[in-house]
């Protein structure tokens, strides 16, 4: 694997164990390959998950039997998932950050190869994707469009022998240079895999098994730490305005996660339910003045697509997590509201 390769997939298994422990209890994740270290055979990697270490090294042992007590349920799920996820790494280990100790200690987790079975092939993974695209996305034409170029490259081999981490990245641009789509992107999953009585695809899934309700509890926390964030800024919902014309204005400042601003959505959507036309100003502060003529255009409440042809008009609809009406606008209806504005107002 390519040195600039291997840095971003260490960057990105990096983010994804330390999100899966407390604050501060990983300082760093490396991912090695063969000749970065003795034990490592061609063809494998090694993640080694560094821990903070005690004030003396006389203590290291201790400390690390310790540390690997309170946090062996997140240790075993790790090892798991990298199974699935990232079959190459077959090592996983857990040390300090010390090259001065003589004899550092470490854990050791090998790949026993009994979640081969789970593991998905990449062309598998391409396929689920590009089924859930064409089902899903708000665009079906688009959604068309880039399913059949990716096929292409899925019959040329392109997605052969990657793993996990590199395939998503891939595929994700490959999706990109079509839809020029920045949300649209595939990801890593958290939930169980594919195996007997594992869930189909869809939005979330409980714990993975062999998850204790540690790890359900730190995610419920963190939902929690999320969601009271996003009430310091009123999740990025600035201002909420009915002008005059019988025509709302959102000042939106930035896109929240429906999941936790379902209720101040649906609070602001209450207030311009009905109106003639919406507008939704996402510009940044800079830019944002008095609406007027020239600054709007044809808008649509998120989850509604819109499709204008010569003789016809439709609108299509995805289902939202946020309670509350659906509206839809047609192209048009926010200027032709504006002309019966009166002369003068007052923002």
């Amino acid at each position: 694997m390519e040195r600039t390769e291997l840095d971003q997939l260490g960057r990105a298994v990096d983010e994804e164990i330390k999100a899966r422990f407390p604050r501060d209890t990983v300082q760093r994740v490396a991912v090695l390959q063969h000749g970065d270290d003795p034990v490592i055979e061609p063809g494998e990697l090694l993640v080694r998950v560094f821990i903070p270490a005690p004030d003396q090294p006389e203590g290291y042992a201790e400390s690390l039997a310790g540390w690997a007590e309170t946090h062996r349920a997140r240790m075993e799920q790790i090892r798991r998932e990298l199974s699935l996820r990232l079959p190459a790494a077959r090592l996983l280990e857990f040390t300090f950050d010390d090259t001065s100790a003589a004899a550092t200690p470490r854990i050791t987790m090998r790949d026993d190869g009994t979640l081969a079975a789970e593991q998905l092939s990449g062309p598998e993974i391409v396929t689920i994707a590009l089924r859930l695209l064409r089902s899903h996305y708000v665009f079906p034409e688009r959604a068309e469009q880039a399913a059949t170029a990716i096929e292409a490259r899925l019959a040329a081999g392109e997605y052969d022998n990657l793993d996990e981490i590199t395939l998503t990245g891939r595929l994700t641009s490959h999706l990109y240079e079509i839809c020029a789509d920045k949300h649209l992107q595939v990801r890593l999953g958290g939930g169980p895999g594919p195996g007997p009585g594992a869930p189909g695809p869809g939005p979330g899934p409980g714990p993975a098994p062999g998850t204790g309700l540690g790890e359900h509890a730190d995610h419920e926390a963190r939902l929690l730490a999320m969601r009271q964030r996003g009430r310091l800024d009123n999740f990025g919902i600035h201002r909420v305005e009915r002008l005059d014309g019988n025509v709302g204005y959102l000042d939106i400042r930035r896109v929240p996660v429906p999941a936790n601003a379902g209720p101040a959505i649906t609070a602001a959507m209450e207030l311009v339910a009905g109106t003639y036309a919406l507008i939704i100003d996402l510009r940044i502060p800079d830019q944002r003045r008095r609406p007027h003529r020239g600054a709007v255009r044809p808008v649509h409440q998120p989850g509604h697509g819109h499709e204008l042809g010569r003789h016809r008009r439709r609108a299509r609809y995805r289902r939202s997590p946020s309670p509350g009406p659906r509206r839809c606008i047609p192209p048009g209806a926010a200027a032709r509201a504006l002309d019966r504005r009166a002369p003068a107002h007052r923002r």
